[in-house]
């Protein structure tokens, strides 16, 4: 091959420049690389769904093959495999149970014999009987724990009724409570039927130790107060019912019954255990003063005059303290002077100067032994109380209601609490607190307000009794008589009627329809 001149490699190069592709061609070519990216991108693509697909059948397979071996036996968790032995331990005990199944109960392979109570399954509770051969399997949450659990609630609740009356009752459900309690539920059955309101809970623990008993009203009573002479339900509304207060409401213009937050009571004695509420007054029943108001005036513009006024009114001295300040608050002012932590003095006031609130607290108030440091009876101090309201009194005030009493500080410092009263009958917004230390006799702490005169005209007519009030409420909200046993093993069990609606807070019902407010 001849290789080519200078001169035509020059011509050649002319002709090249402008030569002008084909546009038919591009386009045609343009379209062959799309449709070769396109099929490569589908190729992908079905490849991964191929892949997916394939470790999802091969998943599903691994998951039958697990669950069919050894004759579809499911592999189970110790707890499962517990809760499943007992049901089916309940099964067969609910089939020889029945009248002629006693000496055939229904094989079941690997079960041994019980000796042993456990609750009828829920379906066999549902129907009365259940099928001869027919194996009836409870819900296993219900069947959960083991033998001497059912047993100990069972003795237990045969001590409470006697052992007639627990052939009657039939253990509905066991459900844990906690990881270590368990909840038996039985219910009263009289002829295949479960009599409505029946319902008892034992409360056991793992090791078959009773904890409690919680029986909603009413459950058996008789047997119980023939057995254990507790007070009957009559007689838990009057002790109630006593607890309740006559009031009348500005707010609502209506008299009502104010019932103060209650602890429960005890069943066999009628004391309110571990009652630490304003119904712990030594006083049998609140009652009316006469009062005559001298209307000095209560009130500071500024601190000194604020400072005076607690010296010559209550004896206490803040000269030896320091001013922290003075805030705004509703409307008014609060002067405080401090100490360190050794004392503290708050005094506040309305908006035109009344002092509606003042305390006074320091470090002698929290030593302990302060029962041997009182000096005056609690009569004398509910006198100085009196009296210092009575020289501050709007003259519409003309007697007082003395209410409930507070205790701390191991009983040295008592909180009385006043109304003033309208036809008789306190006025439930105008309260005046008055705090007594009687190892000294000094008041450190008031609350109210003396410009604020009470209004309003009581209307006393078709007011229900309290007893009819309290038992209409626990008609519809029924305490529940809560049992546990005693702190020995011979000791008798402790009874509690439970009042949980009533232990929160008081309860203000209508004085004429007995509706709670």
């Amino acid at each position: 091959m001849d290789w080519l001149n200078e001169q035509q490699l020059r011509r050649m190069m002319e002709q090249l420049d402008g030569f002008e592709p084909d546009k038919a061609f591009v386009k045609k070519l343009e379209m062959a690389c799309l449709e070769k990216i396109r099929s490569m991108q589908h190729k992908r693509q079905m490849w991964r769904i191929a892949s997916r697909s394939t470790a999802a059948a091969v998943c599903l397979f691994l998951l039958v093959w697990l669950f069919s071996a050894s004759g579809q036996k499911v592999i189970q968790s110790p707890l499962h495999s517990l809760m499943q032995q007992q049901a089916e331990r309940s099964s067969t005990r609910e089939w020889s149970q029945e009248p002629g199944n006693e000496q055939h109960p229904p094989s079941t392979v690997g079960q041994q014999e019980d000796t042993g109570n456990l609750p009828p399954s829920p379906t066999a509770q549902a129907n009365g009987t259940s099928t001869q051969g027919e194996s009836v399997t409870p819900d296993v949450s219900q069947a959960i724990g083991d033998q001497r659990i059912v047993t100990s609630a069972r003795q237990f609740l045969g001590d409470l009724v006697g052992e007639r009356n627990v052939e009657e009752y039939r253990a509905t459900a066991v459900s844990p409570r906690q990881p270590s309690l368990f909840d038996v539920s039985f219910s009263r059955f009289v002829n295949g039927v479960p009599v409505s309101g029946s319902k008892m809970v034992v409360t056991v623990d793992s090791m078959g130790t009773v904890k409690r008993l919680i029986a909603a009203h009413p459950i058996d009573q008789q047997a119980i107060a023939q057995a254990r002479s507790l007070i009957t339900h009559d007689q838990l509304t009057n002790m109630v019912a006593s607890r309740l207060r006559l009031y009348y409401s500005e707010k609502s213009s209506s008299v009502v019954y104010v019932l103060p937050k209650l602890a429960d009571l005890d069943a066999r004695s009628g004391h309110f255990n571990g009652l630490e509420d304003p119904t712990s007054s030594r006083y049998p029943h609140p009652f009316l003063l006469k009062v005559e108001p001298q209307q000095q005036m209560f009130a500071a513009a500024n601190p000194q005059e604020a400072s005076d006024l607690l010296r010559t009114q209550t004896g206490i001295d803040v000269s030896g303290l320091s001013f922290a300040g003075v805030q705004k608050v509703n409307g008014g002012s609060r002067y405080v002077w401090k100490q360190g932590q050794a004392a503290t003095v708050s005094v506040e006031t309305a908006g035109d100067g009344r002092i509606t609130h003042f305390s006074f607290t320091d470090a002698a108030q929290t030593l302990t032994g302060r029962r041997k440091m009182i000096r005056i009876s609690e009569a004398d101090a509910r006198d100085i109380a009196v009296r210092f309201l009575a020289r501050h009194l709007p003259l519409p005030v003309t007697s007082l209601y003395v209410g409930d009493v507070n205790r701390r500080a191991e009983d040295s410092i008592l909180e009385f609490r006043f109304h003033p009263a309208l036809d008789k009958i306190p006025v439930l917004e105008h309260p005046y607190i008055v705090t007594m230390d009687m190892t000294d006799g000094r008041i450190i702490g008031f609350s109210g307000d003396f410009a604020s005169i009470p209004h309003g005209r009581p209307e006393q007519t078709n007011i229900m009794t309290g007893t009819a009030v309290i038992g209409q409420y626990f008609a519809q909200s029924p305490p529940a008589l809560v049992c546990t046993p005693g702190s020995t093993a011979t000791a008798a069990p402790d009874f509690i009627y439970s009042l949980p609606d009533l232990s929160r807070e008081p309860v203000v019902f209508d004085a004429r329809t007995g509706k709670r407010n």
